[in-house]
């Protein structure tokens, strides 16, 4: 697990700034997935020791969008989600269709789903924050990319 958070933070690669409220194109393996996101962010793309693609989209109140291909053990950056649910909370992820997990640590929010085969989440959310950033996540749309 240390080996794949290292490998986590060698393989980040920085996305250009978000301008303003747009959608934003995240491309995980063979499907394009789409959010309509807030302006002010910075977008990091991190590929795991597995090859699961995550991107994080992070705020300057250091508030934190996800999402990743990972549908095994979900978000990497979110380690809140074992704290309130389990070391075996990896394995309700694997094993459902759809999932939507959610908790509070320190006065700040944070919220996990699981659509198919993608998870998308927040981290690091303030109260007064919190239906924005759901806003978003029912923003979340899929086409499949196509083959040539």
């Amino acid at each position: 697990m240390i080996m794949k958070v290292l490998l986590i933070y060698i393989l980040t690669i920085a996305c250009v700034p978000g301008m303003s409220q747009k959608t934003r194109k995240f491309s995980l393996g063979d499907q394009h997935y789409f959010l309509d996101v807030s302006k002010g962010f910075i977008c990091y793309k991190i590929i795991d020791d597995e090859h699961y693609i995550e991107y994080r989209l992070a705020y300057n109140d250091s508030s934190i969008i996800y999402i990743t291909n990972d549908d095994k053990s979900g978000g990497a950056i979110n380690i809140f989600k074992e704290k309130k649910y389990g070391k075996d909370v990896s394995l309700k992820i694997l094993l459902n269709e759809t999932l939507d997990l959610n908790g509070e640590y320190m006065g700040r929010y944070w919220r996990e789903k699981k659509e198919s085969n993608v998870v998308v989440g927040y981290i690091n959310v303030l109260p007064q924050d919190i239906e924005k950033f759901n806003i978003i996540l029912s923003t979340l749309r899929m086409t499949r990319r196509v083959r040539r």
